[in-house]
C-alpha cells in the first residue's frame, strides 16, 4: 500500500530523446530538401533487401516539429570550429583536422522529443540524412554530439553499407530520469572558463542559432 501510494505521489522522470549530427561544409549553403529527399527515397546506395534504408515512414519526419536543421556559419560561430572544445577522447586525425581547417559552415540536423516515441524511425532517418547533406554539400567530416563520435564521410558511409538500418548507431537516445535545466541556467553553468571541453562544447551547442 505504502509503495502504491509513492508511486502516486512521485512525479514521473522526466523522456529525452534526442539525436543529432553536425556535417562541416565547404560552402554556407544547405542542400535542398527534394534533392535530399530524392537521395534517400530513391538513389540512395544504402539498401534493405532491394529497397532504400530509409522509405516513406521515416521520411515523414522532414515534416516533423521535433526536428530542427539550421545553417551555423564558420564566419558567426567560429568556436564551433575549434577542436580543443572536443572532448578529451575526440582526437582528429590530420585529414579531420584538414577538413575542419576548410569548413565554412556547419549543417545542424537535430531531432528532439520529451513523449516516449514508439518506434525508432528517427534513429535510421538521421544518419542517413547527415550522410545525404554530407554527399551534396561537399563534406568530409561528420560529427555526432551524443555519441561524440567524429568521422570522415568514407568511414560514415562505410558504418551506413554495413549496418544501413543504422542499429548500431544508436548512442541516446531515449532515456528516464534526464533532468532537463532551463536552457539559461545550463549556460550559466556549464560555460565558465573553468568548464571542461565537453561542456563548452554543450554551450556552443546552446548558443549557436540559424545565421
Amino acid at each position: 500500500m505504502i509503495e502504491s501510494i509513492r508511486r502516486l505521489i512521485q512525479p514521473k522522470r522526466p523522456y529525452l530523446a534526442h539525436v543529432e549530427y553536425w556535417v562541416y561544409l565547404p560552402e554556407t549553403k544547405l542542400p535542398p530538401q527534394d534533392i535530399l529527399l530524392g537521395r534517400l527515397l530513391r538513389s540512395s546506395p544504402f539498401r534493405v533487401g532491394e529497397e532504400p534504408a530509409v522509405g516513406p515512414q521515416e521520411a515523414q519526419l522532414f515534416s516533423d516539429i521535433r526536428l530542427h536543421t539550421a545553417l551555423c556559419l564558420r564566419s558567426k560561430n567560429p568556436h564551433l570550429f575549434r577542436p580543443d572544445l572536443f572532448s578529451d577522447h575526440v582526437e582528429p586525425s590530420e585529414d579531420s583536422l584538414r577538413s575542419l581547417s576548410s569548413a565554412q559552415a556547419i549543417a545542424k540536423l537535430r531531432f528532439v522529443s520529451e513523449e516516449p516515441l514508439q518506434g525508432r524511425r528517427h534513429l535510421r532517418f538521421l544518419p542517413h540524412l547527415a550522410e545525404a547533406v554530407a554527399y551534396y554539400g561537399k563534406a568530409e567530416i561528420l560529427f555526432d554530439v551524443q555519441a561524440e563520435r567524429l568521422a570522415g564521410l568514407e568511414s560514415f558511409r562505410a558504418q551506413l553499407d554495413c549496418d544501413p538500418e543504422a542499429e548500431g548507431m544508436d548512442s541516446t537516445r531515449g532515456r528516464r530520469g534526464a533532468k532537463k535545466k532551463p536552457e539559461a541556467e545550463q549556460l550559466r553553468g556549464d560555460c565558465g572558463r573553468s568548464a571542461s571541453p565537453k561542456s563548452r562544447l554543450r554551450c556552443a551547442i546552446g548558443r549557436s542559432g540559424p545565421s
